[in-house]
């Protein structure tokens, strides 16, 4: 068993901190243990490609830990695609662990454990693909595919200051009050087909959850757990600024169903959608505009490391679901 580490360096507060995590990294492990240090946003997808590559060849299982937040796991996920028989998890130190929430807000320090996460058993995990591609978490059409990419530039600025960092999940939720105020964004027309039902129309946003959790503290997709089969969707339907304004707060907090005239639930495994207007698309962090796209679950397509005794947990009763 290998153990292959990715580190999002920019994850850390300073240099010293991440040779001290790398340093007990080789502790534990030994020669069993690789770490690779990211450049930039997507380095790792080919790095995770190549090791694994070299790895298959000699019949070698691989664990790979993307050390950092959800864009760093976003980018090994991708980097393990054509290697499937391989194991995954998530190290948290990034600004967000948003999918390490379906597992238990108070079970997330439990991944920092690298000794036990060595030792640990996978959970058969669900993944999605939008577009060309795969993600673990969620995707956000429309509002949060443009809030992230207004906040950006904010965020760089923060994530130079120590300790700034935590103030980042904040910043994504000022950056989708202020699209809120675009017009246009809040009456887009999309033609949208779900398990090949119409669900065509105008809508502010429509958020995607394989995981419930997005945004730093966000729940806005509260019946969504990763390894029940579905994709969970959450429709934000046209409506007046004031009452979008009031509506979205209860959306952020998975209180959605105060509002039933606003937003509607549906689950599926397939959804095709396209627009007249770009599409403006956060998938897992990642942010892209595109004309269409399809996004489709791919069933227990991971095994996903947890800490012993740990497994997903449904944010809400599954009762609950219409």
């Amino acid at each position: 068993m290998k153990h292959l580490f990715i580190i999002n360096p920019k994850s850390f507060n300073d240099k010293q901190e991440m040779n001290v995590f790398s340093e007990n990294v080789k502790d534990i492990l030994g020669e069993a243990a690789s770490i690779i240090i990211s450049r930039y946003p997507r380095y790792a997808i080919f790095e995770v490609n190549e090791y694994l590559s070299e790895m298959s060849d000699c019949g070698e299982k691989v664990r790979v830990y993307a050390v950092g937040g959800d864009g760093i796991l976003f980018d090994c996920l991708n980097g393990m695609a054509k290697y499937p028989g391989h194991e995954l998890t998530s190290v948290p130190y990034g600004n967000a662990n948003d999918f390490l929430r379906a597992f238990g807000e108070e079970n997330v320090q439990l991944f920092r454990d690298i000794k036990l996460l060595s030792e640990s058993p996978s959970v058969s995990t669900d993944i999605f693909r939008c577009g060309s591609n795969m993600a673990m978490n969620t995707t956000g059409i429309g509002l949060e595919g443009s809030s992230i990419l207004v906040t950006e530039s904010m965020a760089k600025k923060f994530s130079k200051i120590p300790y700034m960092r935590k103030l980042i999940p904040t910043l994504y939720v000022l950056g989708g009050v202020v699209v809120l105020f675009n017009e246009k964004l809040r009456s887009q027309y999309y033609n949208i087909s779900l398990d090949g039902v119409d669900y065509s129309g105008e809508y502010i946003d429509i958020n995607i959850g394989n995981g419930f959790a997005n945004g730093g503290k966000s729940s806005s997709s509260p019946y969504a757990v990763p390894n029940d089969g579905y994709l969970d969707a959450i429709f934000i339907k046209k409506t007046p600024l004031l009452k979008s304004l009031i509506a979205v707060s209860s959306f952020t907090s998975g209180n959605f169903g105060k509002f039933p005239d606003v937003f509607f639930h549906v689950r599926f495994k397939k959804m095709l959608i396209s627009s007249e207007e770009p599409i403006r698309i956060d998938t897992d962090g990642e942010a892209f505009y595109t004309s269409e796209v399809n996004i489709e679950i791919n069933p227990g397509a991971v095994n996903f490391i947890a800490p012993e005794g740990v497994t997903y947990r449904p944010f809400k009763d599954f009762l609950s679901r219409t």
